[in-house]
């Protein structure tokens, strides 16, 4: 199976520091590209999304692996996107 070709524009947004945030990230590359590819329901994806605490280490990585970047990097717009749900008491 090849792999989508937005998933290498995305790794060059999140190397350059233009991708910040999961919206971000799913402008670049559909949720339903994503979540198939995690091999995921696109519902529980979007519950993801909008409430990011509860992405797992499994799926960060294995997201970082679809877009072939730094797992670190991942994790941190996962986390700064937690950070701003929780400052702004705000969920998506």
């Amino acid at each position: 199976m090849t792999k989508d070709r937005r998933y290498s524009i995305a790794k060059k947004l999140i190397l350059s520091g233009d991708l910040k945030t999961l919206q971000d990230l799913v402008e670049v590359v559909p949720k339903t590209v994503i979540a198939k590819d995690l091999g995921t329901h696109l519902q529980t994806f979007s519950k993801m999304l909008s409430q990011p605490d509860l992405f797992t280490f499994r799926i960060a990585y294995r997201i970082a692996a679809l877009l072939e970047a730094d797992e670190k990097a991942v994790i941190e717009i996962i986390h700064a996107e937690h950070l701003q749900q929780k400052k702004t008491g705000k969920r998506k």
